[in-house]
């Protein structure tokens, strides 16, 4: 063999062998960078979880402050709507009531009342007191239903005196 025919033979099997040796660790380097794409995407999705679990997490605390928050307000709301609904039906049983009084039924329903109550009571003494925007009506009862000793019968004095029936 001629020298240049060795030298392009030394030239060949270097170029061959060096094409070999790169091809394997090409080879070797690409299943690394593989391995490191793999583990990688593995850590990215486990960090893409975390991040929508604390997200999730975050938005129903969110979501629970402003529900306990609408539902506080709610209740409040309902608390006033109560108290305006109860101040108004007092006043119209107010109302109702002291039409009622000034009507010439009234004293007869007291009596009513009263003949009731010393029914129940029988021959026990009972204290009836009236109130005090019915203290003029106070006489008129005393002869209806012929109570004696009645002293001062309105809510100021309860306890003081004690009327009794005949």
């Amino acid at each position: 063999m001629a020298t240049e025919e060795k030298l392009r033979h030394f030239y060949d099997s270097t170029i061959s062998a060096i094409k070999k040796m790169n091809d394997r660790e090409l080879e070797s380097l690409r299943s690394e960078l593989e391995a490191d794409l793999e583990e990688y995407r593995k850590e990215a999705a486990e960090e893409s979880h975390i991040q929508e679990r604390l997200h999730i997490d975050d938005t129903r605390r969110q979501l629970h402050r402003e529900y306990s928050s609408e539902k506080l307000r709610m209740r409040r709301e309902l608390s006033r709507k109560e108290g305006q609904i109860k101040e108004a039906l007092f006043r119209e049983a107010g109302e109702i009531l002291a039409e009622f009084r000034k009507t010439p039924r009234y004293p007869d329903y007291l009596t009513g009342l009263i003949k009731k109550a010393v029914a129940f009571a029988e021959e026990d003494e009972i204290i009836i007191y009236l109130c005090p925007t019915d203290e003029a009506l106070k006489e008129e009862l005393e002869e209806k239903d012929k109570i004696t000793d009645t002293g001062d019968l309105t809510e100021e004095k309860r306890g003081q005196n004690t009327p009794q029936k005949k």
